[in-house]
């Protein structure tokens, strides 16, 4: 069975996370990448998306902003990955998104 672009890209993206999932110089384009390929995840991905999805608020809060700012279509993957388990920071992430810069 020959593999799509997509699967070799998800292949790849969940390869970068579980190798070096705290490398910080990769972390927001890796998170942008998975955030357009969100819908090619598995749901058993999920949790390593989550995980990835609390480093970048962590540690790139004003890229981040800035990103989902002008791409508040993709904030709707983050509302995903963050509802179950982290919906404190998620609300937190939704009233600093929506505060006027």
């Amino acid at each position: 069975m020959q593999r799509t672009d997509s699967e070799s890209v998800i292949k790849a993206l969940r390869l970068s996370i579980l190798l070096g999932p705290n490398e910080l110089h990769y972390l927001l384009d890796r998170f942008k990448l998975c955030g357009i390929y969100f819908k090619q995840f598995e749901a058993k991905d999920y949790h390593l998306l989550g995980s990835q999805t609390l480093l970048v608020w962590k540690f790139t809060r004003k890229p981040f902003l800035r990103f989902f700012r002008k791409n508040l279509g993709f904030f709707e993957s983050v509302k995903i990955l963050m509802q179950e388990k982290h919906p404190e920071i998620l609300q937190k992430m939704v009233s600093t998104i929506n505060k006027p810069t």
